[in-house]
């Protein structure tokens, strides 16, 4: 696939995402795709991301990710993010507070015959923790 294809495929998982349509990572994922975010348990391929992205509704139902800036070389593509929501469910093991949340980060994917084979993201808890009231500085 081309650079361009695999930026497009990018592109629908974050619009999935945003939109909650698990469906499309079943066309998107391959099956043994890894997911590489701080729960390590998630199973491979698309059932890794559902699972992943329902846990991102439970805690910021409303949650947005706006792509800012996008790379690409090769067979992969690098996006950063920044990312809203309110947070109404727990997120972990830390209660819903209400407020909301404006941080960025970055989104990694690699692709092989158009379909994510490897995904990860860096965003900035700490600096979302603080926006929620759920940490002060020592």
């Amino acid at each position: 696939m081309t650079t361009d294809k695999n930026k497009q495929t990018a592109r629908r998982l974050i619009e999935a995402w945003n939109r909650h349509d698990a469906g499309v990572f079943d066309e998107i994922v391959a099956a043994d795709a890894v997911l590489r975010v701080s729960d390590p348990n998630l199973p491979r391929g698309p059932e890794g991301f559902k699972s992943r992205l329902e846990a991102d509704i439970k805690s910021f139902p409303d949650r947005n990710f706006a792509i800012e800036l996008e790379i690409a070389e090769g067979d992969l593509v690098m996006q950063r993010i920044h990312m809203t929501g309110t947070h109404t469910g727990p997120w972990g093991p830390r209660p819903a507070t209400g407020k909301t949340i404006s941080v960025r980060g970055v989104v990694g994917m690699r692709f092989k015959d158009g379909k994510v084979i490897e995904a990860w993201d860096v965003f900035d808890d700490l600096g979302a923790m603080r926006q929620l009231g759920l940490y002060r500085e020592p």
